[in-house]
């Protein structure tokens, strides 16, 4: 399996902070091997972040899924600006 990342772009401290939140709950779910439901997850983004997802129809998926099957890995990014990280840190 070859490694996969997601890049994200933060406006500021407060979503950088809700950012890690999420990072935190979906490393305990792994580290538990116990996942929650996809619904459950919604409540850790606000529609901002939400519009940036990719909302399939049920013809999108089925289709990602074959892709899945054949190794295709489908990769949502989003530019992260880690200087304008660090900029706010000093803020």
């Amino acid at each position: 399996m070859k490694y996969c990342f997601v890049e994200f772009q933060v406006d500021d401290s407060k979503r950088f902070n809700a950012l890690c939140e999420v990072f935190y709950e979906i490393k305990k779910d792994k580290d538990n091997n116990s996942w929650r439901n996809e619904k459950n997850w919604l409540i850790f983004f606000d529609s901002k972040a939400l519009s940036h997802f990719w909302w399939p129809s049920e013809e999108e998926e089925v289709l990602h899924n074959k892709g899945m099957r054949r190794g295709f890995i489908l990769c949502i990014v989003h530019t992260v600006s880690l200087r304008r990280l660090e900029k706010m840190e000093k803020e």
